[in-house]
């Protein structure tokens, strides 16, 4: 081999290496994620008992309450939407992860639903 074609393949080999090394991502942490799901769970269902406008159909979300929800709950828990979308993404990529925060909200939402239930 040429001493040329030698060099050429030493780049090639690191540009792979480094190419293919995995991103380091900031997701947020399970523990935290759980907080902020459950959080953006019932901002979600507080803005469907604001009342409405006549224009909205019954039941429909108030929108612009519920966007002023999410940017309160991720200002509490230091982080830009785009983090947020971020950590959905890598989450949906580790699936047992996903399923960990998850089977930590499942009871906690039941809990609320039953303390919360008009008899």
């Amino acid at each position: 081999m040429k001493p040329n074609q030698r060099i050429l393949y030493s780049i090639v080999l690191i540009a792979l290496f480094v190419g293919c090394k995995p991103k380091s991502t900031n997701h947020v942490k399970p523990d935290i994620m759980t907080h902020l799901l459950l959080d953006l769970q019932a901002a979600e269902t507080y803005s469907s008992l604001l009342p409405k406008e006549a224009s909205h159909p019954i039941r429909a979300k108030n929108i612009d309450s519920l966007a002023v929800y999410y940017k309160t709950i991720f200002a509490h828990y230091h982080i830009t939407q785009q983090q947020f979308d971020e950590s959905l993404t890598w989450y949906s990529l580790h699936p047992d992860e996903l399923d960990s925060v998850y089977n930590r909200i499942i009871p906690e939402l039941t809990r609320l639903e039953s303390a919360h239930k008009i008899k």
